[in-house]
């Protein structure tokens, strides 16, 4: 299990824009950096938006290039049979939204927090097909 502290997680939100956190549920388990935003819609869902890193697949759509690329992915949550509970269905949506790289880089989270306002990222939702 990964370890981290209040001043870390402070830190790393410090930088973030746009209403982003770090999603420190996903550090935890995963030990993987990510940021996560959740928009509360009018019908008592809850869209969450978070940017993460996925790995690069080869031509053959199996082999890893060994390289990672940052995505949007954007899900719905709705309140579940049990209070306080939230469930979701499916994958939801997954968005390209930065150049592959060799290496998963905080700081390159930290800019695409900055261009992602509520409004795109509705945008980006409504524009989804599979959404």
């Amino acid at each position: 299990m990964a370890k981290l502290t209040k001043e870390q997680v402070k830190r790393w939100n410090s930088k973030l824009q746009n209403g982003f956190r770090f999603d420190i549920y996903h550090f935890m388990n995963w030990g993987e950096k990510q940021i996560v935003k959740k928009i509360p819609l009018e019908d008592g869902k809850i869209l969450e938006a978070q940017i993460l890193y996925r790995h690069v697949l080869g031509a053959d759509r199996f082999s890893d290039t060994g390289k990672v690329e940052p995505i949007l992915h954007l899900q719905i949550w709705e309140p579940g049979s049990t209070d306080g509970m939230m469930c979701s269905h499916g994958t939801g949506v997954y968005i390209q939204v930065g150049s592959e790289q060799d290496k998963r880089k905080y700081s390159e989270l930290e800019k695409l927090s900055a261009s992602f306002t509520t409004e795109k990222i509705m945008e980006c939702a409504n524009r989804s097909v599979n959404f």
